[in-house]
């Protein structure tokens, strides 16, 4: 049960899956995640979707993620997620990046967080 005036404190690392779709021919992307914290004392899961564009046509590139949140563990909360980044194409298939990004969500109470990841990406030409 919720409590009014009850905070949550802390930092917690975090896994994140995203599968991504091209929107256009410029690069960008459609976005698709599931996120989960560990080494907290309650399960956390969230799901987020929304379009990720870049800035830039070399091996460097910027870029902006704007995208709906939706927590569903350990409380029920929805809000808009805005993340910022750099992105290195070390081949034509992967590449590396760093983002960092923030979050206001409510629902059953109000919860915001900043996060910071890095990661790597590989895509695919597949289905193109």
């Amino acid at each position: 049960m919720l409590q009014s005036g009850v905070t949550e404190q802390g930092t917690a690392p975090v896994l994140l899956g995203e599968v991504t779709f091209p929107l256009g021919a410029q690069g960008n992307e459609w976005t698709l995640s599931v996120s989960t914290a560990f080494g907290t004392p309650k399960v956390t899961v969230a799901l987020s979707g929304g379009m990720r564009a870049y800035f830039g046509d070399e091996a460097w590139k910027t870029f902006v993620t704007v995208e709906g949140t939706l927590h569903v563990t350990p409380a029920v909360t929805i809000g808009p997620r805005l993340g910022f980044g750099v992105q290195w194409d070390f081949s034509q298939v992967a590449g590396a990046f760093i983002q960092v990004a923030a979050e206001v969500t409510a629902g059953q109470g109000i919860r915001y967080g900043v996060s910071a990841l890095g990661g790597l990406q590989f895509r695919t030409y597949i289905l193109e």
